[in-house]
């Protein structure tokens, strides 16, 4: 064997070395361990650092929030107007923990007049939704039309955030000169603290159209706690106080 040749082996021998010690001590001391913020799909990650282990959920396998009916339009008085959405989820198996939504309104000629935002949530397969942004102040200001957009969803599987187990345990709408009262009891069937139970009653007309709704609040109620509530709404012409309906939505 040629001189030039043994040199050539032995350089290849003394790189391999090198290389495989410089590959140990790389797993050894410098290798990060597989996580779900290493960008890199791995540990059975159905995505970059989602799905699998991962508590963060791949866009890619929700379907967006649907919007069933777009910005309501609903006038308790003169100077002031409610606006109401219905939305629902098609996915079974993720919820959105949080997500921003917009009413955008518009008028005769569909200029913008004013945006209203918020923050809501929604539970898997959850199909009504409401959205209400009740009694807004709006003097002299000619609506025709209203939309909303919901963005920035915060989706987690379902059993991370599941539906609290709440009861109405009655309600009974009243009708007098001074407006609506809706009178209610609803009870915490959890075993944990509801910190905030938002209630929504839609009053209904004769014809059996939305004519109007208003929302109330009861705030950390306690598990197996029973507590009133009432729902008020100035008067509307021509409600049927029996075909009233109340929704309820809480974090855990």
């Amino acid at each position: 064997m040629s001189r030039r040749a043994r040199q050539v082996i032995y350089i290849s021998s003394y790189l391999a070395v090198f290389l495989f010690i410089s590959f140990f001590v790389y797993l050894i001391f410098f290798k990060t361990e597989a996580s779900c913020f290493d960008k890199v799909k791995n540990q059975g990650e159905r995505g970059v650092d989602c799905g699998g282990p991962c508590l963060q959920v791949c866009r890619s396998e929700v379907k967006p929030i649907e919007i069933l009916e777009e910005g309501r339009i609903l006038r308790p008085d003169e100077s002031h107007l409610s606006l109401l959405s219905r939305a629902r989820n098609p996915n079974l198996d993720y919820a959105a923990r949080s997500f921003i939504y917009t009413f955008s309104l518009y008028n005769e000629e569909g200029s913008l007049i004013q945006n209203f935002s918020g923050e809501s949530f929604i539970y898997a397969g959850e199909v009504d939704r409401y959205i209400l942004l009740a009694n807004l102040n709006l003097p002299n200001k000619e609506v025709y039309r209203a939309s909303i957009k919901i963005q920035d969803e915060k989706w987690v599987k379902a059993e991370d955030f599941p539906r609290p187990k709440v009861n109405i345990q009655y309600h009974e709408t009243v009708l007098s000169s001074d407006g609506i009262e809706v009178q209610g009891r609803v009870v915490n069937l959890d075993t944990v603290v509801l910190p905030s139970l938002k209630i929504i009653g839609l009053f209904y007309g004769k014809f059996g159209q939305i004519a109007g709704a208003s929302q109330s609040e009861v705030e950390n109620l306690l598990p197996n706690e029973s507590r009133a509530f009432s729902i008020n709404h100035p008067p509307v012409l021509n409600i049927n106080p029996r075909a009233t309906r109340i929704f309820f939505f809480s974090r855990r």
